[in-house]
C-alpha cells in the first residue's frame, strides 16, 4: 500500500516549485489572508536567496537542513543574531505551507506543487538568548511625566499631536498594539468598549477593550 501511494505521489508531481516560486507563493498566501507583516517576511526571505547559499531556481523539494544551517549562518556572521531565529521562523512556516499544500486531503489527486516531504528547518534550533526581554520599565514618577508631557497644548509638543494622541490611547488601553488602535474605527465603540476585529488583531482574534474616560475623549476628537 504504501509503495502504491508513493508511486501515485510521484505520478502526481508536476512542474516541481523551485524555492524562489515557493517564496513567492508563501508571501502571497500571506497577502491573501490579511497578514500584515508580510513585506517584513517577504523582504528575510529575498534576504535568504540573496545569500547565495540557496539557489532560487533549486527545486524547493531538494533545500536540506544544510541548506538552511549556512543561510541562517549568515546573518549570525554578520551580527544579526536575533535576525536569524526571525528568518529561522520565516522559513519553518514556508516549507509549512508547501506541506500542508501538497497534503491537503481535499485536494487529494491534484498535481503535487512542491513534493516537500518534510520541513529542512525543524531540526535547526533557535538561538537561545538571542532576544532578551528587557527588565527596564518607567516608574510612576516617570509615566505620570511622559503623560504630561504628550498633553501638552499642540505648539508645545516635541513630537506631533496625533502621534501624542496615539500614545496616550496606548496606555490608557492598557498596552494595546499601536497598529490595532490606528486601524480600528469608531463604529467599533459601543457603550465604552472598543471592539478589535480579526482583520487587523495580530493574533487574528476578536477581543474587547475597556475604555477609560480619557480613552473615550481621546477617540471622539480623533477624526
Amino acid at each position: 500500500l504504501h509503495t502504491a501511494y508513493r508511486r501515485q505521489r510521484q505520478m502526481c508531481i508536476r512542474d516541481r516549485a523551485s524555492v524562489a516560486d515557493l517564496f513567492r507563493e508563501y508571501i502571497a498566501d500571506q497577502k491573501r489572508t490579511n497578514k500584515r507583516g508580510w513585506k517584513k517576511k517577504e523582504n528575510r526571505l529575498n534576504q535568504v536567496l540573496n545569500g547565495g547559499v540557496i539557489p532560487p531556481a533549486l527545486e524547493a523539494q531538494k533545500v536540506t537542513t544544510l541548506h538552511i544551517r549556512e543561510a541562517l549562518a549568515q546573518f549570525i556572521r554578520r551580527g544579526a543574531v536575533a535576525g536569524s531565529n526571525t528568518a529561522r521562523a520565516d522559513l519553518h512556516a514556508c516549507f509549512n505551507f508547501a506541506l500542508h499544500a501538497d497534503n491537503n486531503p481535499a485536494t487529494l489527486g491534484a498535481s503535487i506543487r512542491y513534493g516537500v516531504t518534510i520541513n529542512p528547518v525543524t531540526a535547526i534550533p533557535k538561538q537561545v538568548g538571542a532576544e532578551k526581554i528587557g527588565s527596564r520599565y518607567l516608574s510612576w514618577d516617570e509615566l505620570a511625566r511622559l503623560i504630561k508631557a504628550l498633553t501638552l497644548p499642540d505648539t508645545e509638543k516635541l513630537i506631533r499631536p496625533d502621534v501624542c494622541r496615539l500614545l496616550l490611547l496606548c496606555l490608557y488601553t492598557g498596552g494595546q498594539r499601536p497598529w490595532e488602535l490606528m486601524t480600528n474605527k469608531h463604529e467599533n465603540v459601543s457603550d465604552g468598549i472598543l471592539s478589535i476585529p480579526e482583520e487587523i488583531s495580530k493574533t487574528s482574534n476578536y477581543h474587547s477593550v475597556p475604555l477609560h474616560a480619557n480613552a473615550l475623549e481621546i477617540i471622539a476628537t480623533q477624526k
